[in-house]
């Protein structure tokens, strides 16, 4: 094998090695974006409630079947059909109180027997501290949702997340015990 032919071997070798490098501190970073610390309050009962922003721009995909009035975004973005019919699902990147962009989020509205109450999920991941789903039955009296479950250091929370609609984007606020 010729000097060439072995340089271009190594230097692609070093190439994939790189790239692959790049994609592991990508999705493990080594250190919080910044401002991603936690930012959290204690409320009078003693939990921990901690306060996320999404706002209209940083919606990433948004679509239903038409009938909800969503306009879907990107433009050419599939609707949602068959068992979802009457359905939304939203994808936006998640802010802390302090407007750092900290993880996605995305909201999924299902339909129910009453159009007006739909069931709400939420399913939240924040950098470096784990992923965490959360439910809003329709017939709940408040825009209140109880946590489902959690990994990372929300694998043992306990508690509830608030949903605030502000045009079209969202106020969340997460109040519980048990975050590591």
């Amino acid at each position: 094998m010729g000097r060439a032919a072995t340089g271009l071997r190594y230097g692609m070798g070093g190439a994939a090695a790189g790239a692959l490098a790049m994609i592991a501190v990508l999705a493990f970073p080594p250190v919080d974006p910044p401002g991603a610390a936690p930012i959290r309050t204690r409320g009078a009962d003693g939990q921990l409630v901690e306060r996320f922003e999404i706002r209209p721009a940083d919606i990433i995909a948004h679509t239903s079947d038409g009938s909800l009035g969503v306009q879907p975004f990107p433009a050419r973005i599939e609707p949602v059909g068959g068992p979802t019919a009457g359905s939304s699902v939203l994808t936006a990147k998640l802010r802390n109180a302090r407007g750092a962009v900290i993880g996605v989020a995305s909201r999924y509205t299902l339909t129910t027997d009453s159009p007006d109450q739909p069931d709400r999920l939420w399913t939240l991941v924040i950098t470096r501290r784990g992923t965490l789903a959360t439910t809003c039955p329709a017939d709940a009296a408040t825009p209140c949702g109880s946590v489902l479950g959690g990994t990372g250091t929300f694998a043992v929370f306990r508690g509830r997340l608030e949903e605030t609609a502000r045009g079209a984007g969202y106020v969340l606020a997460l109040t519980g015990t048990g975050e590591r």
